[in-house]
């Protein structure tokens, strides 16, 4: 038990020594980027696509559409068609303007960036509204984004409607 935790803060302790001297933090390498001698570096093949996925999507484009495009281009994703969730992966992450922190720690030389602060923060803006609903409707609910779970606190939607059968 003593060796597993004394090991455990050894690689903890590297790891942390690696992410401040701005060398790769391990895992798998994020979409635009590759490793050059242990520091990540900008694919500037993958690096013009997240940018087009970015601008397309902060133009109004849906994820879909984008995932459509990509698929008609013949771009794919190791080896795969690109998917909606992996679009909206990469819209959240920050280190795509090269930010990077771990456990509240801030490790700047990490990921140099691909994306403007200004488009990345107009997507999350759109990804923000998008995740209240649509607003472009004729009726005003008067609970909207008032009900709160008591466990979780996350939004509760509500569903109306009739079943298959015409019964509630």
């Amino acid at each position: 038990e003593y060796y597993s935790a004394e090991l455990s803060q050894k690689v903890k302790r590297g790891l942390k020594e690696n992410r401040s001297k701005g060398l790769s933090p391990g895992g798998p390498i994020s979409f635009g980027y590759k490793s050059v001698n242990k520091k990540l570096v900008v694919d500037e093949d993958r690096a013009k696509i997240v940018l087009y996925i970015f601008q397309q999507f902060s133009q109004g484009k849906f994820a879909k559409d984008i995932v459509q495009d990509l698929t008609d281009k013949g771009i794919t994703y190791k080896g795969k068609p690109f998917v909606i969730h992996l679009i909206y992966n990469i819209l959240h992450a920050e280190k795509y303007i090269g930010k990077y922190e771990f456990e509240g720690v801030s490790f700047p030389d990490i990921y140099p960036a691909i994306v403007p602060k200004d488009l990345f923060y107009r997507v999350q803006h759109i990804l923000a509204q998008n995740k209240l609903g649509n607003k472009d409707r004729r009726v005003d609910f008067l609970l909207e984004r008032k009900i709160l779970c008591g466990l979780c606190g996350h939004q509760i939607n509500g569903e109306s409607g009739t079943s298959k059968n015409g019964t509630r």
